[in-house]
């Protein structure tokens, strides 16, 4: 299965193009997702962070309003003529008038302070509206020029303070104004302070009012967790927002203290629409990417195969039946106006050009077989005239080797020189006995003076030749022998009565021509 696979990518043409397809689309898709996913979580993440802005600004103004509430009724009292001339004469009737439980109920709020100009409590009350009765005043609210020093200090008197503070384990919403008169003259003559108890009343109503699910809560009760993030945050802005993880988006909405501390954290908890919308929009975008790449590659590879293998599986099966010795007798049967039938029909011109090159080859082969057949004719017949020259050469070397030279009427003369071997002696003979017929000699003079070497063969032969010129009634005269020569006719056992020997080719001419 491997094998196959290997073969089918590296061999054929098929599988690299569908391979190098599927990589360029692999690779278009990453281009296209990585970016999306990062604009698609951005604009999420930055919706989510903007929507979580603007829902803890409503929080915010919310609270706000609580405040602002506080501070246009302690305005109301405090810019009073008989708030100004309770300071000084502390009338039981204001009291009882201005300070009773369906004021608190009226107002709702829990606590009202009246200080002097020293800061020094002149009436304090708090008031449980569950209890329907006045509550213990906390100690800080006694002491509040210690506490809470700012709220008495009063640069201009149309103008209040509002702030949340912590007394005992509690959280307050208070406003002070100056104590001053109608026509809101001074001096001052003291402070007047209305709180509101942050409670479950407090947050229904701003959940109310926001429809959003706020949680007030203590600084100090938080999870450190959330401390962290609050702390590191309040100082340079009181709108925090972070993912608490993959489905809930927190938010805080921070209110410091006097002191410019974190105190009161309204903590709003919302499910992450916005971002879960998001990756399913990016997921679903992908989807249909993806998708719509599989069609794509699918209609490509359908196309490929349908314009582009087929006909190229068309023309390479019709070039593998094309016999190459005699490619004029196939054609590749393929014709379109596209590339693939220029291609077909250039290999087509190819094969014709093939087919006139190889018989233009087969002709210059066969002229060339002529041509060869001629020269070696020519050069069989030149070896037969060579045979011919070198046999007539042979012989006239021969002839020349062994000359008989007519002397006389009688008497023939053949003069030796080099050596003698057997078959030059067998010539001899011939030649000797030739001579003697043709000249009707009587006496053959043979003179060895120029023989450096007779063999032993040549020596029988030698004896047998004087043997056969007595039986033509001639007789052979041996002339010039040295010393080896005589040892080789020695050795031969010649007999000498048929040879008559001379020492000089002249003595044996003179005995010769006798």
């Amino acid at each position: 299965m491997k094998s196959t696979y290997q073969q089918y990518v590296h061999k054929s043409v098929r599988g690299k193009i569908s391979l190098a397809l599927l990589g360029i689309m692999l690779l278009v898709v990453l281009i296209l997702l990585i970016p999306l996913r990062y604009i698609v979580n951005s604009s999420s993440l930055f919706a989510e962070q903007q929507e979580m802005q603007n829902h803890l600004e409503r929080v915010r103004r919310a609270i706000n309003a609580e405040l602002t509430q506080i501070d246009a009724l302690v305005l109301s009292m405090a810019t009073w003529d008989e708030s100004y001339n309770f300071i000084n004469q502390r009338t039981p009737s204001y009291i009882a008038e201005n300070t009773n439980d369906d004021v608190f109920e009226l107002y709702n709020i829990q606590a009202m302070l009246y200080t002097d100009q020293n800061g020094t409590i002149v009436f304090a009350k708090t008031y449980d509206p569950k209890q329907a009765k006045p509550v213990a005043v906390p100690f800080e609210f006694f002491d509040i020029n210690n506490f809470y020093p700012q709220l008495l200090q009063h640069p201009r008197l149309d103008q209040g303070n509002t702030s949340v503070v912590r007394a005992g384990t509690k959280l307050w919403l208070l406003a002070a104004r100056p104590i001053i008169t109608n026509e809101g003259q001074g001096p001052a003559r003291g402070t007047l302070i209305y709180g509101r108890l942050v409670d479950q009343d407090v947050t229904d109503r701003i959940n109310y009012q926001t429809l959003l699910p706020v949680e007030l809560s203590d600084y100090r009760f938080l999870s450190t967790n959330r401390q962290q993030v609050v702390s590191e945050l309040a100082n340079d802005q009181r709108l925090v927002s972070r993912a608490f993880n993959e489905n809930t988006l927190e938010g805080f909405v921070v209110f410091p203290s006097i002191d410019n501390q974190p105190l009161l954290v309204a903590t709003l908890a919302l499910p992450r629409t916005i971002y879960i919308q998001g990756q399913r929009t990016f997921w679903l975008i992908a989807s249909v990417v993806g998708i719509a790449g599989c069609l794509g590659l699918l209609s490509l590879f359908w196309a490929l195969r349908r314009f582009i293998f087929q006909p190229l599986s068309s023309i390479v099966g019709d070039l593998r039946q094309i016999d190459p010795s005699q490619p004029n007798q196939q054609q590749i049967n393929f014709a379109s106006p596209d590339e693939l039938g220029l291609l077909a029909k250039t290999v087509n011109q190819a094969l014709d050009s093939l087919a006139v090159a190889q018989r233009e080859q087969l002709a210059a082969e066969a002229k060339r077989s002529a041509l060869q057949a001629e020269m070696l004719a020519n050069q069989q017949s030149q070896l037969q005239t060579q045979a011919t020259l070198l046999e007539l050469q042979e012989q006239t070397l021969a002839e020349q080797a062994l000359p008989l030279i007519p002397v006389s009427r009688e008497v023939l003369a053949m003069p030796l020189i080099g050596q003698i071997d057997l078959a030059r002696a067998e010539r001899l003979q011939t030649t000797i006995l030739q001579g003697i017929e043709t000249h009707r000699a009587r006496s053959v003079i043979l003179d060895v003076t120029g023989v450096s070497q007779l063999d032993q063969q040549a020596a029988i032969a030698l004896g047998q030749t004087a043997q056969a010129v007595q039986l033509l009634g001639a007789r052979l005269l041996l002339t010039g022998a040295n010393p080896a020569i005589a040892e080789e006719i020695v050795a031969a056992n010649i007999d000498f009565g048929q040879i008559a020997i001379y020492q000089t080719l002249a003595a044996g001419m003179q005995a010769a021509l006798r």
